[in-house]
């Protein structure tokens, strides 16, 4: 039985954190742009990646909906909590070339504070 996919928002460290469980598909594009949205003042934004289902490509498409309007808005992405599968896919689809991936949460908001004190903001 797959799990259900939620998409929640949160803040840390000054950075918002977008929770994604379960499966990635389709399903998770409405809620995952409105988080977006709500976090769009921020130059850096984290996705975490919690109780691993399935991803398709309804949910790449998803993701990459996201990047696009973080292109947009000059922010940057991270992600973290990538199970093997998922990191394979986002090498597949190249979305590694637009979220960085850190192995863990602490690790990905430290290279995002870094990051914004370099430039200055």
């Amino acid at each position: 039985m797959e799990s259900e996919n939620q998409v929640t928002l949160r803040e840390r460290c000054g950075i918002p954190i977008i929770e994604i469980s379960g499966t990635v598909s389709g399903s998770i594009e409405k809620d995952l742009l409105a988080a977006h949205k709500s976090a769009c003042q921020s130059q850096n934004i984290l996705i975490k990646f919690v109780e691993h289902g399935r991803i398709y490509s309804s949910g790449i498409n998803a993701l990459i909906k996201l990047v696009a309007e973080a292109e947009k808005r000059g922010q940057k992405i991270h992600a973290t909590g990538l199970s093997d599968h998922f990191f394979h896919i986002f090498s597949l689809t190249a979305l590694t070339k637009y979220i960085h991936v850190s192995p863990s949460e602490e690790e990905a908001l430290d290279v995002l504070k870094r990051g914004c004190c370099r430039e200055g903001r």
